[in-house]
Order: structure tokens, then sequence, then C-alpha cells
């Protein structure tokens, strides 16, 4: 479950260094789906309801893994996976990538809740889930803020950040509590 909290840490706070034209992050997303992926892996690794009910997930996560890593790559070498003229393609490859994260990230959360009727203990399984709604709402309203006003997405950019580390801080109660087992 540690590799989990890190990897979200990893995923969801963006710090970045400018280099030249473009920005790299000291986080790269890539390594922490990696870690998600090898901590969900290793959650479930024994229970066969389990690994089966995260396959998909589990190879989600490693694609997303790949992706951002070549993006991340890009990035150092100031480019970027698509052209400016490409504006509509680069709309594209980031919705596939939230709609792939949103997924990933419901799937650890079922996980958790499972976990909780498996071991018949409290891992904070309810608040985990508030949670990631409150985050993936959140997310949904700053995609859609990003086409549409300033004013709107200042806001939208605001109750994200909130969101996000509300999610961090339940992820991370589920890794003490689950830790305590």
């Amino acid at each position: 479950m540690k590799k989990i909290f890190i990897g979200a840490i990893f995923i969801l706070l963006n710090f970045n260094i400018n280099i030249g034209s473009g920005s790299v992050g000291l986080l790269p997303d890539s390594a922490g789906f990696f870690l998600v992926w090898k901590g969900l892996t290793e959650l479930v690794t024994g229970d066969k309801r389990l690994e089966e009910m995260s396959a998909f997930a589990r190879k989600v996560l490693l694609v997303l893994a790949v992706a951002t890593g070549v993006e991340y790559v890009l990035a150092i070498f100031g480019m970027s996976l698509f052209a400016a003229e490409k504006y509509v393609y680069s709309i594209i490859w980031s919705v596939l990538l939230i709609g792939f994260e949103c997924y990933a990230w419901r799937i650890v959360v079922t996980i958790i809740q499972n976990l909780e009727m498996a071991y018949a203990k409290e891992f904070n399984g309810k608040m985990l889930s508030a949670a990631w709604w409150f985050y993936m709402i959140t997310n949904a309203l700053v995609t859609v803020g990003s086409w549409n006003s300033d004013s709107f997405l200042v806001y939208a950019v605001a109750f994200n950040i909130v969101s996000m580390v509300n999610f961090l801080i339940q992820l991370f109660k589920c890794q003490k509590l689950f830790g305590q087992k």
C-alpha cells in the first residue's frame, strides 16, 4: 500500500522546472504510475478474485507509465507529443489520459474496499471513495475550464487542488490503517 501512496504523490503533485522552451516535472508521472502498478500488484497477489478484478487496471497503469514516460523524455528535450497545429490531438490525448487515470484510481479504491471486507477491518475505504469522486469531478471541471473561460478555470483549479490534497490524505490514512492490520 505504501508504493501506491508514494506513486500517488508522484502522479498528483506537479513541481516543474523550466528548461529552455519547455518544462520538466521533478516527480515524473511515469514513475508514479509504475509505483502504483507495483503496489497494486503486490496488494492483490494471492487473491484470485482481486487479481482478476485488477488485471485490466494494472495493464492500464503500465500503459500510462509508458505514455507519460515518453512525454517526460520528450519534455526534457523541449519537444511535445503533438505540434501546436495539432491542438485537437493534444486535447484528445489529455482526455484519454485523464479517463484511464480515473479508471485506474477507481479500481485501487475498489480493491481497498474489498480488502476491508476480506479482513473485516476498516481501512478508510468510504472516505477514500468520496475523495476519489470529488477529485474526479474537479479534474473534469479543470479540463472543461481549460477550454472555456479563465475565471471558471481559476475556481476549478482551486477546487482541484483541495480535492487532490484530500485524496492524498485519505489514501495516506488507508495506507496507515492497512499497515496496522
